[in-house]
This record gives structure tokens, sequence and C-alpha cells, in this order.
């Protein structure tokens, strides 16, 4: 798997990005139930990732305003722009390699309309590098030559930068970047759109206790978008290795005319000491459960706690289907 991210914002918070000083938007967004939203002078964000010299990239923006030449999105070594994605001033998509532009698109942008945009980056002195912008499936910019300004051949964050005034606003929705390590997800990404799946009551096991004392209705604990950090939750001590608590799923998801690319399971957790503490998250298919160490948790909730992502339904390796979403019970696991 090459897939180095994928994100919607549909747990309303901003944990996604390294760091962010935008927020989240409830009432526009290009799928699912939220958006991210930079608005007004200077709000920005960046994604910290492991060094790649080629990627591609997708995601979905709206802005306000059609010649705001906002950073739609940037790739960055540390702090130095080394390509990105932004607009001129008769509202035309340019992309620009060490803040020099290199192609500029035919089509004009139109505000407050949602666009699928998508990048294929290869860092490389010329003839060899390249920077290919899609809009909407269509290639509107598409650069061959030395894309690897100075000696900076790698990126290692994101970036989203407003530029706009005080009543600018710019929305980002449905992001994923892959890297082109090989195997699969290792090239143009596509259309996808992300819809979340919520916990709506008990599943087959209840093994943790809720914030309110008991185990009686854990699945309320968790109900939380955004976060209510400790408000309600659900807790279990760490030497009780393969405790589960499951909960049922809401039946949000409609097949018709929609493939499943993959799902993952996501929540938001943290541990109440500095000492070690494992936690696993997935899902049970109803033939099998799947759980996955979501790594590292800190002491606070500053850290997108993610499972692997299942492309195919790993009880018949088959696509997954609109029956086997319905069927699904959220997982967590004392590691």
């Amino acid at each position: 798997m090459t897939r180095i991210f994928t994100d919607g914002a549909e747990m309303k918070d901003t944990i996604f990005f390294s760091v962010c000083t935008g927020s989240v938007s409830t009432t526009t967004y290009a799928s699912g139930v939220a958006s991210y939203l930079f608005a007004y002078n200077h709000q920005n964000a960046y994604k910290s990732i492991t060094a790649v010299s080629e990627l591609y990239f997708r995601e979905r923006v709206r802005i306000n305003y059609a010649a705001n030449a906002s950073t739609q999105v940037a790739f960055r070594n540390i702090s130095t722009n080394v390509a990105d994605v932004t607009l001129d001033s008769l509202s035309r998509w340019i992309i620009r390699v060490g803040g020099v532009t290199v192609d500029t698109s035919l089509e004009v942008f139109s505000a407050d309309t949602w666009y699928c945009i998508e990048v294929w980056l290869k860092i490389a002195d010329a003839p060899n590098g390249r920077f290919v912008l899609k809009v909407d499936g269509n290639t509107v910019c598409d650069f061959t030559g030395d894309t690897n300004p100075g000696a900076i051949d790698t990126v290692d964050n994101l970036y989203w930068y407003q530029t706009g005034g005080i009543n600018f606003y710019m929305y980002i929705d449905d992001l994923a970047l892959n890297d082109t390590a090989g195997g699969s997800d290792d090239t143009w990404i596509g259309g996808g759109r992300i819809t979340k799946i919520t916990p709506d009551g008990n599943g087959s096991t209840t093994e943790w206790t809720g914030s309110d004392a008991d185990d009686t209705d854990n699945y309320l604990m968790v109900d939380e978008y955004p976060l209510d950090s400790d408000t309600t939750y659900v807790y279990e001590d760490t030497t009780a290795t393969g405790d589960l608590d499951q909960y049922t799923m809401t039946d949000t998801y409609v097949g018709t005319n929609r493939t499943v690319q993959r799902i993952w399971a996501e929540c938001r957790a943290r541990k109440t000491s500095v000492a070690a503490a494992a936690l696993k998250i997935g899902f049970d298919t109803g033939a099998s459960v799947n759980t996955d160490d979501v790594g590292t948790l800190m002491e606070t909730y500053t850290i997108r706690n993610i499972g692997a992502e299942y492309t195919l339904n790993p009880d018949d390796a088959a696509a997954w289907e609109e029956a086997d979403i319905d069927a699904l019970e959220f997982v967590a696991e004392v590691g």
C-alpha cells in the first residue's frame, strides 16, 4: 500500500494537520459532513509527511473570490516551496516551481464552485521533472522540465495558505496523497469522496466502561463529532489486554453508482499517564474481527488515531458492497 493519507474533515476537528490556524466548516463541504476552512488573511496549515520525490495528490477546493491567489496546495521541503498551485489575476490556474510560473491554464476558476484538483509532481532536473495539474479530471497544466529548485529533491510537507482579506474564504475537502512506491495507490487518485459512518448502538461485545460509570450505553459516550475532550468517553485499563468495546454503525452509506475503494477506522484517544499504552481499532464484519495498532498514544488529543486501510473485504478478498458496510461494527481493543 502506498496511500500516505486520506482525509475529509469528517471528525470536525483539525487534528489531521501538523499545524493549522484554520477551522472546520459544517455548512459548506464537498462531501460528507464537513470541510476545512481558511478564512481571513494568513490562515494556513501544513501536513508533515515522510519525504518523497514523486507524488500524486487530490483535493476538492472552493474559494469565494475568483482571483484569490491563495495557495490551493503547496509541496514544500521544510519551509521552502518546491511547487504550488494557485490562481493568477485573471482567475486562471497556474502551477509554479520555486515561485516561478511554469504553466497557465486556459480554464478559468469560478467563485463559490467546488473543483476536484489532482497533481502529479516528480522532482527532477530537466528533462525528467514533471508537474501536472488536473481539474475535474481534465489536464489543465502540464510541465516537463526542471522541477528541482536548487538542491531540493524531496517534499516533506504540504501547505495551504489563505492570502485574501477579511471576507475571503477557501475550503478544502476529500484530501488524498499517494507516493509511487509501487504495488497499489501509486498513480492518479481520481475523484473519490469520503463518507463517515458513526456509532448508533451497542455492538456484540461491551468490556470497557463509559464516562457515566456503566457499560450500558457506551455508543453514546463515543458519539462526539467534534470531540468533546473528556466530557464523554469510554475507557479501559491498559492491563486488560484484548478487552473489546464494539458499536453498531449508522447505515448512511448508499452504494448506488458507487464503488468503495477503501475503509478505515478512526477515533480520538489519549492515555492518562506517561506509561506505555497501546490501542487497536478496527471493525467486526460479522465473520471476523480486524483491528490494528494506532501507534503512539499521547496524553492529549493531538494525534489522528487511525487503523489500517482495507481496500477489500478481508473475509472474501472481494470488493466492499453496501451490505458489507451496513453490517460493520466499530471495534476498540486494548493492545
